[in-house]
């Protein structure tokens, strides 16, 4: 039964919503302003801009078009801007060697990269309203501010929400995948089946990883509909038998992959043509498939990575284990985890809690085989499903008043503020108490620590301390003379 509110909450809730969308926002805009490059933005700004001012799919990255598109849309404002394609780069060439020479050489540097980094920071304020919406559909409003600012004040989704990368981008498309699938199981109709395939197309063409979801998917929708022995599904109003309530539901999930697919043609050109790197083959959005024969390429050679201290090759399955528990803030695991202990207490939830948590559990044990070993940004796409979860914690009812633990949530909420506030405008180089940023070098790096984003701050130490001769050793893409 859909619940009712009364006029009061929802005006209330309208204007906490607001306020929990600006906090991000502010928070990740000011932070971005002084913040040069990080290595991987060259690369997306020149595939973007290809895509968009000529049309050319083609500039490698080893990864899918959507989030270099989405960077780049506002790029469009700017009338002088035009592609490299007079350098050596363009023609089959990497979309980093163009983006350098776009950003570097024949742009102001500074605006494009506020330009190219504004998209994100929206998709971040939508992320934050959206773990507020589907928190409140499972547990209440009140319960779900708890979820909201969870996200909005989390240092990791705040370091990548104001850069143009994949992170926050896949990050988002995950997430409204999952909810919109949540809410097509929940009262199933056409709108709902397009909202699903839209999704997961679009999260199939952030990040090739995102994959993951369509097992899981059809895993979870078939399950439900033996479950339930019914399948009141687009077309079927009355209970059917459990074995043609099961192949209705198969025919609902082929036709989502189906939206998707068409989504991701659509998103990368359209065309139909030979994939290079594959012999020539002629598929369906060949761009799309070149690159990921370069990811699968790049992924045959093991690459450099390095964890307490050690230094090695490959992937190591202690890595993100290790990444997880130094880098989220401490409130937000214990948060988690007592919602787990409530959990279990209730012996069970409902479908909601199952795709959340089937989700982020099943990404983060694929994420401890990865032979990518670089940065607890591949981690993202399953906090703001554990957010969400950790709102059936602070449910009505659920702390009982025999425990005394209802001033807990709210304790917690305002240690999180305070780390954030602590490593403002830092993101990248948050860690949680018991390592802290200073000593985190000690545990990681990459982009966990340093991504070449501070060249402005130093800067301004070179000039505050009147340095006349600098030597600069630097893991970054940004020119220092600009600096």
């Amino acid at each position: 039964m859909k619940r009712s509110y009364p006029p009061g909450p929802k005006v209330a809730s309208l204007w906490i919503g607001v306020v929990l969308a600006l906090i991000p926002f502010g928070l990740a805009l000011t932070s971005a302003k002084v913040k040069s490059a990080t290595f991987d933005e060259d690369a997306y700004i020149g595939k973007g801009t290809a895509i968009w001012l000529e049309g050319n799919y083609w500039l490698r990255t080893a990864h899918p078009a959507l989030a270099p598109m989405l960077g780049t849309s506002l790029l469009l404002t700017e009338p002088e801007l035009s592609a490299p394609t007079d350098q050596p780069c363009w023609p089959d060439g990497t979309a980093r060697s163009c983006g350098r020479e776009l950003l570097f050489y024949r742009s102001d540097t500074r605006r494009v990269l506020f330009l190219v980094r504004l998209p994100i920071t929206y998709l971040m304020v939508t992320l934050v309203a959206l773990v507020y919406r589907w928190a409140a559909e499972l547990y209440g409003r009140r319960a779900a501010l708890l979820p909201a600012m969870l996200c909005a004040l989390d240092p990791n989704l705040l370091a990548h929400g104001r850069l143009l990368t994949l992170d926050l981008v896949a990050t988002f498309f995950v997430f409204l995948s999952c909810w919109t699938f949540y809410r097509f199981w929940a009262r199933p109709g056409w709108g709902r089946l397009a909202a699903v395939g839209l999704a997961l197309g679009a999260a199939g063409s952030a990040r090739f990883t995102t994959g993951f979801l369509v097992p899981l998917f059809l895993v979870l929708g078939l399950a439900r509909t033996w479950h339930l022995c019914r399948a009141e599904l687009l077309f079927v109003s009355n209970a059917l038998p459990r074995w043609r309530a099961v192949v209705v539901a198969l025919v609902a999930l082929v036709m989502v992959g189906g939206i998707a697919v068409l989504v991701i043609w659509i998103v990368h050109g359209a065309d139909f043509g030979p994939v290079p790197r594959w012999g020539g083959i002629r598929l369906p959005a060949p761009a799309y498939f070149n690159e990921l024969a370069a990811l699968l390429e790049y992924r045959d050679k093991p690459q450099d990575a390095f964890l307490l201290g050690y230094h090695y090759k490959g992937g190591w399955w202690l890595y993100f284990i290790v990444a997880f528990f130094v880098k989220t803030p401490l409130p937000t695991i214990l948060m988690v985890g007592f919602a787990l202990v409530c959990l279990v207490q209730q012996r069970g939830g409902g479908f909601g809690e199952a795709v959340l948590l089937t989700v982020a559990g099943s990404y983060f044990g694929l994420s401890l085989l990865s032979p990518f070993n670089i940065g607890y940004r591949h981690l993202l796409p399953m906090l703001p499903l554990l957010f969400v979860f950790a709102g059936r914690a602070v449910r009505v009812g659920e702390l009982g008043p025999h425990l005394r633990l209802r001033p807990v949530p709210a304790a917690l909420l305002v240690w999180l503020t305070l780390s954030n506030l602590a490593i403002y405008p830092h993101y990248l180089a948050y860690f949680n108490e018991p390592v802290g940023p200073r000593n985190g070098y000690r545990v990681l790096v990459d982009s966990n620590l340093d991504w070449g984003q501070d060249l402005p701050a130093l800067e301004q130490y070179v000039r505050e301390n009147d340095i006349p001769l600098l030597y600069l050793s630097w893991f970054g893409e940004s020119r220092p003379w600009q600096y």
